[in-house]
């Protein structure tokens, strides 16, 4: 079944946002992560998740990026937020 659906998680996207939250949030849990195609998509979704991020008071926030091309990845630390 092919799905026209985007996907967060699909490692066919360029970059990854993990936020490891100060403190654990109910439903949420400590560490929340997203992928996107772009880097705009990955500082929007950070954007979208400061409301998560203020509950937590604070996170740390790693930005990845594949150096390869799908289906070969090599994530690198492209850059790290302290929120």
């Amino acid at each position: 079944m092919k799905t026209e659906k985007f996907s967060l998680h699909s490692p066919k996207n360029k970059f990854r946002c993990k936020i490891n939250l100060n403190n654990a949030l109910v439903g949420v849990g400590s560490v929340t992560s997203f992928n996107a195609n772009t880097i705009e998509g990955i500082m929007d979704g950070i954007e979208q998740r400061n409301g998560m991020i203020q509950r937590a008071n604070g996170a740390s926030i790693v930005i990845l990026e594949n150096k390869k091309t799908y289906p070969e990845i090599d994530w690198q630390t492209f850059k790290i937020i302290k929120k």
